[in-house]
């Protein structure tokens, strides 16, 4: 289904070229208001909304969110905006969620934003968004603290670690300064284009 925007100006003062440019035809595709309906008819997923079993969980469906880094851990724990950020992920249908990954022994702690799951200190945050993932109707194995008892951990002989720390040192710092350069960059890009386009600044 498809329908146009063509919003009018009240007055000439106001049509500006941005006024002009919101009165162009827009198409806009509008999805059925059942989206679930909509997914669940399609011949592709057939059985993507039944429920699965993943060893002693069982989702509600086989919706999945991924693995994938948040940068909301403060001080390397789980924060509220963690808690608050998964929570809505379940609430939006989601049948399981893989939190993004965590460090699991002191020789990888790895960048900044990264949660350190050896240090006791986790263990409430993750206990609190397991507990408001469940409580949403998603399932989070990985957030099962008996079940993360249960995982060996290898660790490499400590000589092998430090020949290894010592080979990617320069080049972990090297990417750590390319993403300051990018990060200021992209700053200095959006304070002087949009004033480049204006006119404000003279070419």
């Amino acid at each position: 289904m498809a329908f146009c925007l063509a919003p009018l100006a009240r007055s000439r003062a106001a049509r500006g070229w941005r006024a002009r440019r919101a009165e162009r035809r827009i198409t806009v595709t509008r999805y059925p208001r059942n989206t679930v309906s909509a997914i669940s008819m399609n011949a592709h997923f057939p059985r993507l909304f039944e429920p699965i079993r993943i060893g002693a969980k069982v989702a509600r469906n086989r919706v999945m969110w991924l693995a994938t880094t948040t940068n909301t851990a403060e001080n390397r724990l789980v924060h509220a905006r963690t808690v608050a950020l998964y929570r809505n992920i379940a609430r939006s249908g989601t049948g399981t969620i893989v939190t993004e990954s965590m460090r699991v022994h002191a020789s990888n702690a790895g960048r900044d934003a990264a949660m350190l799951c050896y240090r006791k200190e986790i263990v409430p945050g993750l206990q609190a968004l397991a507990e408001a993932v469940g409580a949403k109707g998603a399932e989070m194995p990985r957030a099962d603290w008996k079940l993360m008892k249960q995982y060996a951990v290898p660790l490499p002989p400590v000589g092998l670690l430090s020949t290894f720390d010592g080979a990617i040192r320069s080049i972990v710092k090297q990417l750590k300064t390319l993403t300051f350069q990018n990060q200021k960059l992209r700053a200095a890009r959006d304070l002087l284009l949009p004033r480049l386009m204006s006119g404000e600044i003279a070419v």
